[in-house]
């Protein structure tokens, strides 16, 4: 409906639920925490009980968070349709759908990590390095992201601060560490070859962990020069 209001802008413009901006913001959303998120924590659970050899731990509460999960999402669709948005990007949902989704990561979080627990081989592959630094790293950024914007609200630049930082932590740090997790996983299994070098991914690993979280910011942001420069710097290490 987004796509086709592009090219017919008079479609539905007497309803304002459904005005090209609310529409929009729906629809990116729906694909950030209705399919990537989602789909990123259903990696990660396979992957840590594949590699942990056993089961799933504690499926109840898991499929407990992804219903939660759905649910917080369409109230959160809802929201943004009936003009109740945030107006920064990537954390449109307001907090009584923000708290629900956070809830429900948690809960599908805590399935992943007593699955690791329980873990039947000791050794831990570099896959699950990077999901144990994406489980703990969404939880810390959407907290203080919601917590600095809705609930103890920063005032003026700060704010597009903090939804740049979230956003920037969000594709790099926990996008990245699970696509990373999954391509130590899935290359060598399908080349039939194993791991080039460990101590390679563990310096990649850290590297990441030490500076993927500085990007975000761009460069003509009205801010000091020095978090604009201090970010790029980052981005080339």
């Amino acid at each position: 409906l987004a796509s086709v209001k592009l090219h017919a802008p008079n479609l539905l413009a007497d309803s304002a639920w459904l005005t090209y901006g609310r529409v929009q913001l729906v629809a990116s959303h729906a694909f950030l925490y209705g399919f990537a998120l989602p789909a990123g924590l259903a990696v990660s659970l396979w992957l840590v009980a594949r590699l942990g050899r056993n089961p799933l731990e504690l499926p109840a509460i898991v499929s407990a968070g992804a219903v939660l999960w759905n649910l917080a999402v369409l109230v959160g669709s809802i929201a943004i349709l009936i003009g109740d948005g945030t107006g920064f990007d990537w954390l449109e949902y307001p907090g009584y759908a923000a708290v629900p989704l956070f809830i429900a990561y948690l809960l599908i979080g805590w399935g992943a990590l007593e699955t690791f627990r329980r873990r039947r081989e000791p050794t831990l592959y570099p896959s699950q390095w990077f999901l144990l630094a994406a489980w703990f790293w969404f939880p810390w950024v959407y907290s203080t992201a919601n917590l600095l914007l809705q609930y103890a609200p920063v005032r003026g630049i700060l704010q597009t601060t903090v939804a740049w930082w979230y956003v920037g932590n969000l594709t790099f740090v926990w996008f990245g560490f699970v696509g990373l997790a999954a391509l130590f996983y899935v290359v060598p299994s399908l080349t039939g070859r194993p791991l080039y070098s460990r101590y390679h991914a563990m310096i990649a690993f850290w590297l990441l962990v030490l500076f993927n979280g500085w990007r975000g910011i761009p460069p003509h942001a009205p801010l000091p020069s020095w978090m604009a420069s201090a970010g790029t710097v980052c981005s080339v290490l």
